[in-house]
């Protein structure tokens, strides 16, 4: 009775292992699949970006385009459209890292060894988080008082 369960447990084993390997084809369709998807996300958010930044825009023509307003409020609009427009640029940056990311875990999904997909996982990791950080500072930067 041992010889059968340890024998169905190695068969097991054996399967578990086998399933869990990804063949060439099925990586290349998870790697296509995950930066069709990274585009889509990109593209939507450069199209919010747009919007917010068009209408932050709008808002600094009007405040100009009244004869009463003080300069103070017009400066406070310029700063305003400044500031949106730093935070929808980060917003894109971190989308398009994030898509970049995912494309990088697939890859490393096809890796055969797991000390290797650790060490691909932690690249991708790593580099996500360089890229969010370089985003910060660049949002930071634009931004106004």
């Amino acid at each position: 009775m041992k010889h059968l369960t340890m024998v169905f447990f190695s068969s097991l084993a054996i399967i578990a292992l086998t399933a869990c390997q990804e063949t060439p084809q099925e990586t290349a369709e998870d790697v296509a699949g995950a930066a069709q998807e990274a585009q889509e996300e990109s593209g939507e958010k450069r199209q919010e970006a747009v919007k917010e930044s068009s209408e932050a825009e709008a808002k600094v023509a009007e405040e100009q385009a009244e004869a009463g307003e003080s300069m103070e409020s017009r400066a406070e609009a310029e700063a305003d459209a400044a500031n949106v427009r730093a935070e929808e640029q980060y917003k894109v940056a971190v989308t398009e890292a994030e898509g970049r990311h995912k494309i990088a875990k697939e890859k490393c999904d096809a890796m055969s060894g797991a000390d290797q997909k650790e060490a691909c996982q932690e690249q991708a990791d790593a580099a996500l988080d360089r890229e969010k950080a370089s985003a910060t500072a660049e949002r930071d930067a634009l931004r106004t008082q």
